[in-house]
């Protein structure tokens, strides 16, 4: 009696030693539970793969359109990652010198191999005091060049101020003193100087050479 109220143990509402077509009693009918389970297993099969196909295309979705819309976090930390590299003190400055080295051993999609000098002074980055280079500025740049929308040389292409902006989010020894695509002028206007320069005293060289030739021949 204990037992059968623990487990709620009744006799069945129907009795199975009635002889009826399907050896059952009137407990049930094989012929219609037996499709009918059938059906039940099958829709509740097809709900369940449903569910995890309509889960799995959101899933994807969702990433396609992480992807169109731009950089997803792990790219972030991808950066951020490599950028512990060169700068392992954390003061958020790398070198000049370092820029192509660090850009080039990124992964995709930030990653630009070499060559790429030339795209930094297309770029037009802020160089602060000591030929230091801010992340933020390399990562602001990266991100513009991998969505398409670069700031190809800003105003400074029509000899306009260059594009510095200070943030919030910049240290408080962030000072520019110039920019990629100055630097460039600079270095390509030394060239030019020193080209002239070496033109004029081989020109000089040669009208002395000229000259003693002259006296010596007007001397015999």
């Amino acid at each position: 009696g204990v037992f059968q109220a623990l487990t709620n143990d009744q006799q069945p509402d129907c009795d199975p030693t009635i002889k009826s077509p399907s050896n059952n009693g009137d407990c049930g009918n094989f012929a219609i539970a037996t499709p009918f389970l059938v059906t039940f297993v099958i829709i509740t099969s097809l709900v369940v793969i449903n569910m995890y196909i309509a889960v799995i295309l959101e899933n994807f979705s969702q990433a396609q359109e992480d992807v169109e819309q731009g950089l997803t976090d792990d790219d972030y930390d991808m950066y951020y990652e490599k950028w512990q590299v060169f700068d392992p003190s954390g003061l958020q400055f790398i070198r000049y010198d370092q820029l192509s080295d660090f850009v080039d051993g990124l992964e995709a999609p930030l990653r630009v191999s070499k060559p790429n000098k030339l795209l930094f002074v297309v770029m037009n980055l802020p160089i602060c005091e000591n030929d230091r280079m801010h992340c933020v500025d390399i990562l602001d740049a990266l991100t513009k060049n991998f969505l398409g929308k670069p700031d190809l040389l800003g105003e400074n292409s029509l000899g306009g101020e260059p594009p510095i902006d200070i943030k919030k989010d910049r240290p408080k020894d962030y000072h520019p003193v110039t920019t990629t695509l100055q630097r460039q002028r600079e270095i390509y206007l030394s060239r030019l100087g020193l080209n002239g320069f070496r033109t004029n005293l081989q020109r000089s060289r040669n009208q002395q050479l000229l000259l003693e030739k002259s006296t010596i021949s007007q001397t015999d």
